[in-house]
């Protein structure tokens, strides 16, 4: 379950699932690669687009998002100086805000022709070192800033709850309903 404070969240746009969600997905990259004990030889990384991410992400500034990321910036974080750093980025981005590598932002290919299977906006890392791919890793940006990696897309942790929430609807009328009849004010229903 979550609250309704969980997905309102600050961060740049246009589209929670184009930026925030990439954002986030490159942060869990860049630990992900902590962990494996690789982050400390890695030279380059190319990331690998995919259905709506691919097909419109360059408009809604998903490569962007990626680099930021990367760079360990987080979506509640960025400031227009960021921004900038990324236009001016020239061969090279600092992962995770430490170490520079090889980044162009041809690194960052957008395949309109394949979908992932788990949901319409997956992302794919390859972190190299010298040329040979070190790791890889899926995730799919699935709305409102949420990331989920492959694994758990299999798992379906992507489908919603089954469990009835108390204060259920789907309208406004519903809501303003329930209101009225418990005699509840609006955030005390959501």
């Amino acid at each position: 379950m979550y609250s309704v404070l969980e997905f309102f969240k600050i961060g740049i746009g246009p589209s929670s699932s184009h930026t925030t969600g990439p954002i986030t997905a490159s942060r869990k990259f860049v630990t992900f690669l902590k962990h494996k004990k690789v982050f400390g030889e890695i030279d380059s990384i190319k990331i690998e687009l995919f259905g709506s991410l691919a097909l419109t992400g360059e408009g809604h500034g998903t490569p962007i998002a990626i680099q930021l990321g990367l760079m360990n910036y987080a979506a509640d974080k960025v400031k227009q100086k960021h921004l900038d750093e990324v236009d001016s980025l020239d061969g090279e981005l600092k992962l995770g805000g430490i170490r520079k590598i090889k980044f162009t932002h041809n690194d960052i290919i957008f395949n309109k022709k394949k979908k992932l299977p788990y949901h319409p906006n997956g992302i794919k890392f390859y972190a190299y070192v010298n040329e040979k791919e070190v790791a890889t890793r899926i995730y799919y940006s699935i709305g409102g800033g949420f990331v989920v990696t492959e694994e758990n897309a299999k798992k379906n942790k992507i489908k919603s709850s089954k469990k009835k929430l108390t204060n259920a609807f789907s309208t406004a009328d519903e809501l303003f309903t329930i209101a009225e009849n418990r005699d509840l004010k609006i955030s005390d229903i959501i």
